[in-house]
């Protein structure tokens, strides 16, 4: 059945660190049932959207409601160490956005949005960080429940890039998201085989698509979770953070990108990954500073906007078409500019960190800048972990780091924010400590 499956693919418990037989496990009552399956239904009506101030996703609409009753009844969690950080973090993010816009004079309509979409994001994160309660079996219901949920939006709500290219901006992350808990099986039975070939296959599959990205993050977590297999030696265990081992991991990691980037680059300009991939790597790279700029313009621009105003920004939804004018130079430079980017006046930013820096200042930044370092400390601390959650855990975190540098921060982004969180401070908090729980 799907309960027992859930079952098996659940972390092991402290004190049976190998994993029990399932008669050996905690009962589930009808409140852990109830709490799973409103877990598996906020992700899971994603694809649904309601018309307020503005679009809010229903998902978001769920733990709103949800929010009062369990911070009254469950509250006491949010002031454990790492949520207490991260909400910190947010509320002055937030203060620092609120006056911004007050010396901008940013309109209503601008930081009214730009205000929610910070509150929000801390609301999410907090309901989620209390239902799911630092328990890997409901972490994987909560990724089922977002694969689903992407799949029915690309179905029945896709946004004009679902549209275009579905593998790209939607099936991909959730077909990967759903493939992580799918091989949690095999990986507790130490079938290593299984979980890296289906994501080995899942990789080269997105590359063809022209998801590069993903595919990379994909392709980049496949070599983690080999790399981790044989440095592991107990499922779990306690680990603590070494400067020294993450420098090397990380050193190590530096390498193996710049091999697959060779590798991709041979395989686009080769024709090996089609014709349509061939044409925009050789329009993206044949610029003066490269690939990463080329498939990335809009940090261009606002780099020279945090420039000019690092420390308060330039307000919510912040427009200036100066910057956006900027991209002309990369024309001048060689690269590919469509012409479709100057229809808007908004500062670009393409990325969580320089739109959060651009809008609110340097201490926007600030609550992204800490999110990477956590990120990081926890990838290069996993290694030495073998529960069946790291796969999920490391593409999850792969993705995270990517999209803070490189993805804009969007509406629905709000919720893969924080799960992401979550997920990472149960790595930190209580994987690597060897606190584990159903």
């Amino acid at each position: 059945s799907l309960d027992t499956r859930l079952s098996r693919m659940s972390g092991a418990t402290r004190s049976d660190p190998a994993g029990a037989p399932d008669a050996n496990r905690p009962r589930r009552d009808g409140q852990e049932i109830a709490t799973e399956a409103f877990l598996f239904l906020i992700p899971a009506v994603l694809f649904l959207e309601i018309n307020l101030v503005g679009r809010l996703l229903f998902s978001e609409v769920l733990m709103i409601a949800a929010f009062p009753f369990l911070v009254l009844f469950r509250g006491q969690k949010l002031v454990e160490r790492g949520p207490a950080m991260v909400l910190l973090l947010g509320v002055i993010w937030l203060m620092s956005q609120i006056a911004t816009d007050i010396i901008r004079d940013t309109p209503f309509g601008d930081y009214s949005r730009g205000w929610s979409k910070i509150i929000f994001l801390m609301i999410n994160f907090a309901v989620l960080y209390i239902l799911i309660d630092n328990r890997p079996r409901r972490m994987s219901i909560l990724a089922l429940g977002f694969a689903l949920g992407t799949f029915l939006m690309v179905q029945f709500n896709p946004t004009d890039y679902m549209v275009e290219k579905p593998w790209k901006f939607g099936l991909g992350f959730a077909s990967v998201m759903a493939i992580t808990v799918f091989i949690e099986p095999a990986y507790r039975r130490g079938h290593m085989a299984i979980p890296v070939l289906a994501l080995f296959a899942m990789s080269m599959f997105l590359l063809f698509e022209g998801a590069r990205a993903l595919g990379a993050i994909t392709l980049a977590t496949v070599a983690y979770i080999s790399v981790q297999m044989f440095l592991a030696r107990n499922r779990v265990r306690r680990v603590s953070f070494s400067p020294g081992r993450a420098a090397v991991i990380l050193a190590g990691g530096a390498l193996v990108a710049m091999l697959m980037q060779e590798v991709y680059s041979y395989a686009a300009m080769s024709g090996a990954l089609g014709e349509t991939a061939r044409e925009k790597y050789f329009d993206q790279a044949r610029g003066e500073y490269g690939i990463l700029l080329g498939g990335r313009m809009e940090i261009y621009a606002s780099s020279h906007a945090i420039m000019d105003s690092p420390i308060i920004g330039h307000g919510s939804w912040a427009k200036d078409r100066k910057y956006v004018a900027m991209l002309l130079d990369l024309r001048r430079k060689g690269y590919e500019v469509s012409d479709t980017v100057f229809f808007s006046d908004l500062i670009p930013s393409h990325s969580h960190f320089f739109g959060a820096w651009v809008e609110a200042g340097v201490l926007g930044a600030v609550f992204w800048g800490w999110n990477v370092v956590l990120c990081l400390s926890v990838l290069t601390s996993m290694f030495l972990i073998r529960h069946p959650i790291v796969p999920l855990i490391a593409f999850i975190g792969i993705a995270y780091v990517w999209d803070v540098l490189f993805s804009p921060f969007g509406m629905e982004r709000r919720l893969i924010v924080a799960f992401s969180i979550v997920f990472l401070l149960f790595a930190r908090d209580h994987l690597l400590k060897g606190r584990v729980t159903e």
